[in-house]
């Protein structure tokens, strides 16, 4: 673990003994701070733990109504103007919830130090952190809802672009509390603040939009359903195709020749678009891996280059690269569903004689916990998508679209050929096979294929344990475990 930096924390720090977890800590037996709750934390009566306290004492909980965060109320009895506080190794610094920007550019800090007490739920509120988790400082986090968070209703579609548009309630039951962070790089971050939480069997947690998503949970974690950061086509999944994606980006190739655009690189390279017009070298350029497997900051995906128009034609846009996820519990982080940030398929090449779309690559995915747990049947992939297919001579003779990456260990097929002239898009990269290039150079008047995106990055740390050789990780990756 790399060395944190200073904390200039925007709420008081109260990591006294109080709140340290006991082993065998029974409830109502003595220990080492005063009683043990039923949730197992050594607890001095009175005590409240980071990211729930405040300088005030008042306690009361409300939600927004008009689609703004529902997070707990806050109070003015002591009131300052903060500047952005320096965070742990990630660099980050934290908004409040009310005055966050809803842009790319920039976040506010509160102007508040105080703020009300989250009330508890009979079977005990949050916990700390025995760990540092990444890419976000828990004690500058709001308070999260007084009971954990349950998603069993289907499906929850969280925009990270826009914190004043998000969802009020989930599934009936008060929403995260929700915050932005500004990571290392400047990189914007939305984290959303939970007691606990639980993605039931069936139902689907869709994270969309410009910035990543990170799930901070004060307590338990358990993911049945399915976390999704994809990336679907050209529409980015949350925090992918980022400016920080330089040479990881696929390139268009402008020879004029109607060159499939290369894929996208991240966790491993993109593949090179086709060549048009029978010239072999007129595809554009793969997107490179990046050499930052650290998910610090944690970041999405690259997209795919445009394909060439071919001087008649319109080349297919690239596919969009996946989202960025990080799943950070203070307690148990226990997966049997999906965790997903696949690349988006590359548009095929429209019109006449234009190459097709790169596949973007698959995005970031971090989970951590005191211990993490896969069991049989979990997935936790970031694949990469298929490239699209160039055009024929002719104007009804668009390419077909590449398919976005798969979770499953097959590989994302590139988009159809507009005619036998043309060439189709190159494959998907998983973590066991990488992105092709479209199979041939397209001839005369043909359009070549995208290129197919490369795989994301995965990272898994367990303070304590892990047990994660029941699910599949893929790309593949050491967990960072004891």
């Amino acid at each position: 673990m790399r060395a944190r930096s200073t904390l200039l924390a925007v709420v008081p720090l109260l990591h006294a003994c109080n709140w340290l977890s006991v082993a065998e800590c029974s409830s109502g037996a003595e220990c080492e701070s005063g009683i043990c709750r039923d949730d197992g934390i050594c607890a001095a009566p009175g005590s409240t733990p980071p990211g729930t306290a405040s300088t005030s004492a008042s306690s009361s909980s409300s939600s927004s109504t008009g689609g703004t965060s529902s997070s707990s109320s806050v109070s003015s009895s002591s009131s300052s103007s903060s500047s952005a506080s320096s965070s742990s190794s990630s660099g980050s610094t934290t908004s409040s919830p009310s005055s966050a920007s809803t842009s790319s550019g920039s976040a506010t800090t509160s102007s508040s130090t105080s703020s009300s007490t989250s009330s508890t739920s009979s079977t005990g509120g949050p916990v700390t952190f025995s760990y540092a988790p990444l890419n976000v400082v828990p004690d500058q986090l709001p308070s999260p809802p007084a009971d954990a968070t349950v998603l069993d209703c289907g499906e929850v579609r969280i925009d990270s672009s826009d914190v004043a548009a998000l969802p009020s309630t989930w599934c009936g039951r008060p929403a995260p509390s929700p915050s932005v962070v500004v990571q290392q790089g400047n990189v914007e971050a939305l984290v959303l603040t939970f007691t606990g939480l639980h993605v039931a069997q069936g139902s689907t947690l869709r994270l969309e939009g410009t910035r990543p998503v990170i799930l901070a949970v004060f307590g338990n974690a358990r993911v049945d359903g399915e976390i999704r950061a994809d990336a679907n086509l050209t529409a980015q999944g949350a925090g992918g195709s980022h400016v920080v994606c330089g040479a990881g980006a696929g390139t268009q190739s402008n020879a004029g020749r109607g060159g499939g655009g290369g894929g996208g690189g991240f966790g491993s390279d993109g593949a090179r678009g086709g060549g048009g017009d029978g010239q072999v070298n007129s595809g554009g350029a793969q997107g490179v891996a990046s050499t930052d497997a650290l998910l610090e900051p944690l970041r999405g995906g690259c997209q795919g280059g445009r394909g060439d128009s071919g001087g008649q034609g319109a080349g297919g846009m690239g596919g969009a690269g996946g989202g960025a996820v990080q799943l950070s519990a203070a307690r148990d982080v226990v997966v049997g569903g999906i965790i997903s940030a696949a690349g988006g398929g590359g548009l095929g090449g429209r019109i006449s004689r234009s190459g097709g779309g790169g596949g973007g690559s698959g995005g970031g995915i971090v989970v951590e916990g005191t211990s993490v747990s896969l069991l049989t049947g979990a997935r936790v992939v970031a694949h990469g998508g298929g490239g699209g297919g160039g055009s024929g001579d002719g104007g009804q003779l668009n390419g077909g679209d590449g398919e976005n990456g798969r979770t499953d260990d097959t590989a994302a097929t590139g988009g159809d050929r507009g005619a036998s002239i043309a060439t189709r898009g190159g494959t998907g990269a998983t973590g066991a096979l990488a992105a092709t290039s479209p199979g041939s150079t397209a001839s005369n008047k043909g359009g070549g294929g995208g290129g197919g995106g490369g795989v994301g990055r995965i990272r898994v740390r367990g303070a304590v344990t892990c047990q994660v050789d029941d699910g599949v990780l893929s790309p593949a990756i050491t967990p960072e475990c004891p």
